[in-house]
Formats: C-alpha cells, sequence, structure tokens
C-alpha cells in the first residue's frame, strides 16, 4: 500500500555546474558534497511504501554513477 506519494525533479545528480546555474538553491561546496546532502535528505523524508515520481534532469553523469546513487 502506497503510504505517501511525492514529485520531484532536476536533481541534477553529478551536474558540476548546477551551482553556477542556482546559486541560491543548491547546497554544498562541491558536486560531490551536494549530491550526498540530496542522497541523505531523501533517505530522511521517503519510506519505502512511499510513491516518488521524478519528472526529469535526474541524473548529469555516467550510467555507473547513477546506478550507484539509485542503489
Amino acid at each position: 500500500m502506497v503510504e505517501k506519494v511525492f514529485f520531484i525533479s532536476d536533481t541534477h545528480f553529478g551536474h558540476k555546474n548546477i551551482k553556477v546555474f542556482c546559486p541560491d538553491t543548491r547546497l554544498g561546496a562541491d558536486i560531490d558534497e551536494h549530491d550526498r546532502i540530496l542522497i541523505r535528505n531523501w533517505q530522511n523524508l521517503i519510506m519505502p511504501n512511499d510513491r516518488v515520481y521524478h519528472l526529469g534532469d535526474m541524473f548529469f553523469c555516467n550510467a555507473e554513477k547513477a546506478r550507484t546513487i539509485m542503489n
């Protein structure tokens, strides 16, 4: 049974220039810290029975890093 439903977009995992484009809304000193913060926040909010719809611009990295983040 689905508990909560979330809609999200534009996480931009691995996007090295995202802080240039969005300096006021992206946390972290660099892209690695940015990604760790997003992952930590996700893990603190999303529960196993929740459903998340990611609407786009999720990754700006290679497939191997994307798989690691998804895991």
